[in-house]
């Protein structure tokens, strides 16, 4: 339902709320949150929100190691930061009266001088403020609201790399890579230690929901099928699917169900039923997150696939796999020398003054400022901030509304993205470093081609006609 598992801050306790319950914090201010909204982790002065666990085999627990923290005075952002790094998940870190951000920001903030809250729809109930939905659609770039504004000039949006005091709203800078990542003498050793981490990862992942049936979102493409070899060794219980929409390609129709079929999982392919749509499930989508972003999410959850998943109604946990893009430089390997030019990314901020204001204001103010994220180039950071924490983290907060459906971006973390940074930048581009990662832990898949494989042969049909047409079609469908 709308509003379902968020949350907000405010000096004054508000009621009316149907099951939603209040933590009183430290500093008088209150933290009121909906039942579905998972606490881990409860003190005087930390509060741990969302899903959270430990990447590091070496290290404990985040709840454990926020037990720790407790017992040390005076701890620093920096002090923070280091217990932080290693984890993953979705989930918001209160430390004293400072905010802190999953890596990718999923488990978004929005805020005014009054409230804060990870829902733009809830401040407006609760100012009373009349619902302004954005002028963007799918695939017109861009289509989500870019930058730390909104629709609404006196609120603003939290990005990954900052950190912000509820109380006073100063915004500080955060680092988004750990501080000092592990060096190799090999690239085998690399893969070696990658996997140990994303396995542990996983298997950690996989504990906090013993009751829930976990779904792998699997395509034809790198990031999924380097996910799904390390669930496979892994070797927790999931399932695999792939869901039919309006711009699915023909590789992700045919090459899933042979990467099942390979590892001997169970697969789903959810096509869609016109009668299934619902009118009102596509408007309340569009409440629920205030039309922060669109994608084909919106469609699916519509039409019901999402749910389809759900058998015997029973709980489900989706795991996804969009902070992949973060490592692979994304826009470069689209756009080449141009990736730079903020307005060949989003061309559609040259018509929107709102739009340009608040893009030009992220790269003068936040970026060209930042003394900590010196390491990354400008185009990583238009990823991670721009497109990570705004676009996807409107997208993640959609599934907050869907009943017994939790969504996790499994690759969200900081340490296991400083790893793939550590890959040279000519392989990430080409998403060369994921194809050696999955072939050393799953020679089940080196025979299964990728999507970029599939169109190159497709290429080939067009232009050498119908007489090999037979030969590729049972390559590809063995």
């Amino acid at each position: 339902m709308i509003n379902d598992r968020q949350f907000f801050i405010t000096k004054e306790p508000f009621a009316g709320f149907e099951d939603w319950n209040i933590i009183n914090l430290h500093d008088g201010y209150a933290l009121h949150y909906h039942k579905g909204l998972n606490i881990i982790f409860q003190d005087k002065n930390i509060l741990l929100l969302g899903y959270a666990w430990q990447v590091d085999p070496n290290r404990k627990s985040p709840k454990e190691e926020l037990q720790n923290l407790i017992h040390h005075n005076n701890f620093s952002h920096e002090d923070v930061f280091e217990v932080e790094k290693t984890w993953c998940g979705r989930y918001l870190l209160i430390v004293g009266e400072w905010i802190y951000t999953d890596a990718c920001g999923f488990l978004g903030v929005f805020y005014d001088e009054r409230i804060v809250t990870s829902s733009l729809n809830v401040l407006c109930t609760l100012e009373g403020r009349e619902m302004i939905f954005p002028d963007i659609s799918h695939r017109r770039m861009p289509d989500f609201v870019p930058g730390i504004r909104t629709p609404y000039s006196d609120v603003l949006r939290l990005l990954p790399s900052q950190l912000l005091n509820y109380t006073t709203k100063e915004i500080c800078t955060r680092p988004l890579l750990i501080d000092k990542a592990p060096e190799y003498s090999s690239e085998e050793d690399r893969i070696k230690d990658f996997v140990q981490y994303f396995v542990n990862s996983i298997q950690n992942f996989s504990k906090l929901f013993p009751n829930h049936q976990i779904w792998l979102a699997v395509t034809a493409g790198r990031d999924s099928r380097t996910t799904l070899a390390c669930f496979e060794k892994a070797q927790v219980n999931f399932c695999t699917f792939t869901l039919w929409h309006n711009n699915i390609s023909q590789p992700d129709c045919i090459i899933p169900q042979r990467l099942a079929k390979a590892i001997h999982r169970p697969y789903r392919f959810i096509e869609r039923d016109e009668s299934h749509f619902s009118q009102k499930r596509y408007e309340d989508y569009k409440i629920h997150t205030t039309g922060m972003a669109v994608d084909a999410d919106w469609q699916l959850y519509a039409y019901n696939q999402f749910q389809a998943l759900q058998e015997a109604q029973r709980k489900i946990v989706i795991v996804r796999n969009g902070a992949w893009e973060i490592a692979s430089d994304y826009y470069r390997a689209l756009f080449g020398d141009k990736c730079n030019d903020l307005t060949t990314l989003y061309p559609g901020i040259l018509s929107n003054k709102f739009f340009y204001n608040s893009t030009m204001e992220w790269k003068e103010n936040i970026v060209e400022k930042d003394k900590k994220n010196t390491q990354m180039s400008f185009i990583d950071r238009i990823y991670w901030d721009l497109r990570e924490g705004c676009w996807l983290s409107s997208i993640e907060q959609s599934f907050d509304m869907m009943d017994d459906i939790i969504s996790i971006q499994i690759a969200n973390s900081r340490l296991l993205l400083s790893l793939l940074y550590g890959f040279s930048q000519q392989e990430r581009i080409r998403k060369i470093h994921e194809e050696k990662i999955t072939s050393s832990i799953c020679p089940e898949f080196t025979k299964i081609p990728y999507d970029y494989q599939y169109e190159t042969v497709s290429q080939k049909v067009h232009k050498y006609g119908s007489r090999i047409k037979r030969t590729i079609k049972s390559f590809f469908k063995k």
